[in-house]
């Protein structure tokens, strides 16, 4: 039996079989199964790191046991129906020449042209489209993991390019399903009381899901682990994760207040803006008349151009490029031969819109941030100018914590983030 999902599309979704570059392969951007199921194996494995910790087995015996593998498939089949149609114009074509400068720092290179947007492969907010959801074999308890991992997606993530910076975006409106302890409420998106709660609470963790689906990964966890469920316990307390966990301890979270903003292209353009200059460590009045993004920020200052070391900003994300082809990255092996590391951002933004009224839920993982640190030859940061090693950068796992707590601090204070730009 099918299971039907009616979901909306909230920000733009850039998400296609083959790179924009790569225009003779033919693959319109739409709603695709493996970009979903990609999510959901990410969210699933930050529920069972709650429990297991950050053992890769364990965390791949859970993962098989929901979601399947090359020898098994998964507990559930999903099918998309009526994919949305993609773009028809230009993104810039919605924008103001202001609200182009911000979008396009926060979708980066591969979808802009001179910094400001410049793509039609998207699929563009308000299109509707359904998830079926069948049950293909497996006990209750793997179902129910897997619709948590979708749940989970759908809430805090979403499906294709730039998600983390506010796009691609999905929010499930209706449904018609009773399945393994799901039921048509407790499937839909939640309002926005959820994000407030998470906000004031400060950490997204397994609170809102429902109880069985919490028991259910409790089993499965258990079984992971060859214990008794009766009998198994949380691990130890961990101060620090290498891998995406949920709760208190390995997220931090934070809600805006309202924002006068009339549509998604407002409220992420404020976002953009705010966050380039919180990355700059710079108010507006400090910018020496740049224009836009191309802010002369404390790093570039202090670290690229000066004698400094220490770069906590660094954290929100490597490599960074700056002009005249210097770079901060993360690498490992000899500076003059390394082997380059990337270091995604460990700040989501995602916008929440209730009854015409814009708000911006951010949070972060609270992960390591170089685990594979330690020794002449660990994982380091460093700054380099066309390829040549000049210096090694200091980023520290706390600045990670400190960062975050800043930013989603900010939000969460201002009677409205971003209405005016920065306050003075």
């Amino acid at each position: 039996m099918w299971h039907s999902l009616q979901l909306q599309v909230v920000t733009p979704v850039f998400n296609s079989a083959g790179a924009q570059d790569t225009p003779h392969l033919n693959t319109p951007p739409e709603i695709r199964v493996p970009s979903l199921r990609g999510g959901m194996r990410f969210w699933l494995r930050a529920m069972a790191a709650r429990y297991v910790g950050d053992d890769p087995h364990l965390l791949r015996k859970v993962e098989n046991k929901c979601l399947g593998s090359t020898e098994r498939s998964s507990s559930i089949a999903i099918r998309i129906s009526g994919n949305p149609e993609p773009a028809s114009q230009d993104l810039s074509t919605y924008m103001s020449e202001e609200e182009q400068t911000w979008i396009g720092y926060l979708l980066g290179q591969a979808f802009t042209t001179k910094g400001k947007p410049h793509t039609k492969a998207y699929v563009p907010p308000n299109r509707e489209f359904q998830i079926k959801i069948r049950r293909q074999h497996g006990d209750d308890d793997a179902v129910t993991c897997a619709l948590a991992a979708l749940w989970l997606n759908i809430t805090y993530g979403g499906v294709g390019a730039r998600v983390r910076r506010g796009f691609g975006r999905l929010r499930i409106t209706d449904a018609d399903m009773t399945l393994a302890g799901w039921d048509s409420e407790t499937i839909r998106t939640p309002h926005l009381n959820h994000y407030f709660e998470a906000g004031h609470t400060g950490h997204i963790g397994l609170e809102g899901l429902p109880h069985r689906s919490v028991e259910a990964l409790h089993r499965v966890c258990a079984e992971a682990r060859g214990e008794d469920p009766k009998e198994f316990q949380l691990p130890g307390h961990r101060t620090k994760s290498t891998l995406s966990s949920l709760g208190e301890s390995h997220t931090i979270s934070g809600l805006s207040a309202p924002l006068s903003a009339s549509g998604w292209q407002e409220a992420l353009a404020r976002t953009g803006k705010e966050l380039r200059y919180f990355r700059a460590q710079r108010d507006e009045k400090h910018t020496e008349n740049a224009r836009g993004p191309h802010i002369k920020t404390k790093g570039w200052k202090d670290v690229i151009l000066g004698e400094g070391h220490e770069m906590p900003r660094a954290a929100l994300g490597l490599p960074v490029g700056y002009k005249d082809g210097r770079e901060v990255r993360a690498f490992r092996g000899p500076a003059q031969n390394p082997e380059q590391l990337r270091r995604s951002s460990p700040l989501w933004i995602r916008p929440i819109v209730q009854a015409e009224q814009w708000h911006l839920f951010s949070f972060a993982f609270l992960n390591e941030f170089l685990p594979e640190s330690g020794g002449p030859q660990g994982a380091r940061v460093g700054l380099f100018k066309e390829g040549k090693h000049k210096k090694n950068i200091t980023v520290k796992n706390d600045d990670i914590r400190t960062t975050a707590k800043e930013w989603t601090e900010e939000l969460a204070c201002r009677a409205d983030a971003f209405s005016n730009g920065r306050p003075q």
